[in-house]
């Protein structure tokens, strides 16, 4: 098999794995399914050339050729970190479920879908393509909240409306950006080369290229927990399970920042410049919320959402930034965001199967499961020896360049949220009534390969800066053009 021929086996094993639920329901098959866009990550990862910083493997083919749309495929140094934390936060997920009493095969289904559409989105080169399967995310979440949600369907509501509207907007970005290059072209290489930037057509006293700008960033903000946009992840963080709202934040959210931040850097480097300072405003308000959330954490989807909110505020930041540190922060803290919210979605698991709620005194933690549990939150709280303080470290240098004061203001926060964290693992996970919590083989082996890549690219981040670093630094030479 030509390698260019597993990028789609990447994307069409999770699709047959959905497809297959709806016909003869399946837990192993659809881990199976999930387990195989693992795998080939895992391969390409000790096959390729990561020091060129170039794309690695391609598939291209026509898929709409009067516009130029094409389905152009491929794995690079930025894009691979993503995909490989979309799969195994799926992958967690769908391990997870198998601890219920009665299985769910549309939910596996569901996560299955935007395991696939997330992957289509982060593989493709091709921004016409990445906006439809970027949009279609929609589509899982929307049913998750519809079929497994609130009766009164008040979340799902509020989703499908941000979501629509953003899709909306990012397409309006994108047909501008189509339509005043030359050559015409949805191809972000062909863009980047082209004379998108050069066009002196305006609309109200504005340049195209800023209007495009701002309708991809208000699409995005719309569907992402960006404040005041938030609304609707109040919803859903009310409504929704643990397992939905993990689905949203670790497989959708992670992916969406890689996605924006590419396009942002790639197409729009000029206009990142002039609106730093409101990047980096915003980032630091975002994060702030996202802290005190963590305050206020008196339920697992509270904490989930407000890691979410957590992550793409320091995402806002890295861009305003705009620099190598604070892009390579980006890449490399959505696996560790990944990470934490798989390993919350674990430790739910192992409570709910024994019937434990959250909202109680606490429950007897000791031995191995306080010990994962431990370092489960402690990369939340971004403590060194964890995959968390990576990304924090370099976003922190990235930002101290930009501005001294804004990075002063953030490691403020990050002590406020280190407080947070730690209280909630005071209050909670070493409290002392109920039963002594003993996991099972499949609980301890989920739980122990979770914490070992939690404490691995903490320890040890050289392979994975190795990766991404080369491609960080070709992107961010579009920014640095005069």
């Amino acid at each position: 098999m030509h390698l260019s021929n597993l990028l789609i086996l990447m994307i069409v094993s999770p699709l047959l794995g959905a497809v297959s639920q709806a016909f003869k329901p399946n837990r192993i098959f659809s881990f199976l399914a999930s387990s195989i866009p693992t795998a080939i990550l895992f391969f390409v990862f000790f096959q390729a050339d990561w020091t060129t910083g170039k794309d690695l493997f391609f598939f291209r083919t026509e898929w709409i050729p009067h516009y130029q749309a094409e389905l152009f495929l491929r794995i690079n140094g930025i894009n691979f970190l993503a995909l490989l934390t979309v799969c195994l936060v799926s992958n967690v997920l769908l391990a997870s479920f198998w601890k219920k009493k009665e299985y769910e095969p549309a939910l596996s289904s569901m996560v299955l879908l935007t395991q696939a559409f997330s992957i289509i989105s982060l593989l493709s080169g091709d921004l016409f393509v990445q906006a439809v399967f970027w949009g279609a995310t929609a589509i899982p979440i929307y049913f998750l909240s519809a079929l497994f949600g609130s009766k009164s369907g008040r979340s799902g509501f509020h989703f499908l409306i941000h979501s629509m509207l953003g899709v909306f907007l990012f397409f309006i970005g994108v047909l501008l950006v189509y339509y005043f290059s030359q050559p015409h072209s949805f191809d972000m290489a062909a863009i980047k080369a082209g004379l998108f930037q050069q066009s002196t057509d305006s609309f109200l006293g504005i340049a195209v290229p800023e209007w495009a700008f701002l309708f991809i960033c208000f699409g995005v903000f719309l569907r992402l927990p960006l404040f005041p946009f938030t609304g609707w992840m109040t919803a859903l963080t009310e409504e929704l399970s643990v397992e939905m709202l993990v689905t949203h934040v670790g497989i959708f959210l992670t992916s969406t920042v890689v996605i924006f931040s590419q396009i942002i850097i790639s197409v729009f480097g000029k206009q990142l410049t002039n609106f730093s300072l409101v990047f980096l405003v915003i980032g630091f308000l975002n994060a702030f919320i996202g802290v005190l959330l963590l305050v206020s954490g008196k339920s697992f989807p509270r904490i989930i959402s407000a890691v979410g909110m957590l992550f793409f505020g320091i995402a806002i930041i890295a861009l305003g930034s705009n620099n190598t540190f604070s892009v390579l922060s980006i890449v490399l803290s959505g696996l560790s965001v990944g990470m934490s919210v798989a390993g919350l979605a674990w430790i739910y698991s192992c409570l709910e199967a024994r019937e434990y709620l959250w909202d109680r005194t606490g429950w007897k933690s000791t031995g191995l499961f306080f010990s994962l549990q431990s370092i489960i939150f402690s990369n939340i709280a971004f403590v060194p020896a964890t995959s968390g303080f990576i990304p924090l470290a370099l976003v922190l240098s990235g930002v101290f360049k930009k501005d001294p004061v804004v990075a002063t203001i953030c490691v403020i926060i990050g002590m406020l949220l280190a407080y947070a964290v730690f209280r909630i693992h005071d209050e909670k996970i070493s409290g002392s009534s109920g039963e002594k919590i003993k996991l099972d083989a499949r609980e301890k082996s989920i739980g122990i390969l979770i914490v070992f890549l939690i404490v691995l690219l903490g320890v040890w981040p050289k392979e994975l800066i190795k990766v991404s670093q080369p491609a960080v630094v070709e992107l961010l030479k579009v920014v640095q053009q005069p």
